[in-house]
């Protein structure tokens, strides 16, 4: 098991990651690139904004909507904080990262967002 020097401590990918709030497999990818520790664990800007919408708002609010009613909300987020937002596919990737708990399920042509322990009481 490799482990990387941070500020004169050893981690693993696995307790960076955590540390970071980025992926293991993105944090291998850099060091491969050749990324130094510091870099690696620093998270794209624009990543970020997806970390920080989320924190600024209510999952609850979102169950019971569609993806894209979720991606325009966070769109516009973006143009009031002035940051850029990432493409829908990577802010809904994020999103559930970040909940687990949700999923989405397909109804008329559009996926709507749910909370995963509801569909298991139905």
């Amino acid at each position: 098991m490799n482990r990387y020097e941070l500020k004169g401590k050893w981690y693993t990918v696995n307790e960076l990651s955590e540390m970071s709030g980025i992926l293991p497999h993105t944090l291998r990818d850099r060091i491969r690139r050749g990324y130094i520790i510091e870099e690696a664990i620093k998270p794209n800007p624009i990543h970020e904004s997806v970390h920080c919408f989320c924190a600024a708002s209510h999952w609850e609010d979102w169950v019971g909507m569609t993806t894209n009613e979720v991606y325009t909300i966070y769109w516009k987020w973006c143009a009031r904080q002035m940051c850029s937002p990432c493409s829908q596919h990577q802010f809904s990737k994020q999103m559930f990262q970040l909940h687990p708990f949700l999923h989405t399920v397909p109804m008329k042509g559009k996926r709507y967002i749910r909370e995963k322990f509801l569909d298991n009481l139905m």
